[in-house]
């Protein structure tokens, strides 16, 4: 079963780092939440 979701948001400025944070969820067998975060240099 894979179900998905995403959402976006416009950079503004230079990326300076990208992180990425995953943790389990709970829905169903073997899910994942995964969060994208990045710096900038503003």
């Amino acid at each position: 079963m894979i179900l998905g979701a995403s959402a976006k948001a416009p950079i503004e400025g230079t990326i300076v780092r990208l992180y990425s944070f995953v943790t389990c969820s709970y829905e169903f067998d073997n899910a994942r939440t995964i969060l994208y975060a990045y710096e900038t240099t503003e």
